[in-house]
C-alpha cells in the first residue's frame, strides 16, 4: 500500500512538473510569435528583445524558433555572420 502511495505522488509530481514546463514554452512561443510580426517593421528593436532572451530552457522548437528569428534579425540589420552554426542548427531542426 505505502509503495503504491509513493509511486502515485511521483506521478503527480512529475505531471507537475511537465505541465508547468509545457505552460512556460507555450508562453515563450507567444512572445516569440509576437517578435515574429514585429521583425519586418522593427527589426533592431526585435534583436535587442531577442538579445536580452534566454533560450538555454526553450524546447527544441522553440530553440529552433528563437534562432530563425536571431538569423532574421541579424540579416535585416546588417550584423555579419560570424558563424553559420545557428542557420545549420534551425536548418536541421525544420
Amino acid at each position: 500500500m505505502e509503495r503504491d502511495v509513493f509511486y502515485l505522488i511521483i506521478a503527480c509530481l512529475l505531471f507537475l512538473f511537465i505541465s508547468c514546463r509545457q505552460a512556460d514554452n507555450e508562453a515563450a512561443f507567444a512572445v516569440l510569435r509576437k517578435w515574429d510580426t514585429l521583425l519586418p517593421q522593427a527589426p533592431y528593436s526585435v534583436k535587442d528583445s531577442l538579445a536580452a532572451f534566454h533560450p538555454e530552457k526553450l524546447s527544441s522548437g522553440n530553440r529552433a524558433y528563437y534562432g530563425l528569428l536571431k538569423t532574421i534579425a541579424d540579416d535585416k540589420t546588417y550584423t555579419p555572420f560570424a558563424s553559420d552554426s545557428l542557420i545549420n542548427s534551425v536548418e536541421k531542426y525544420y
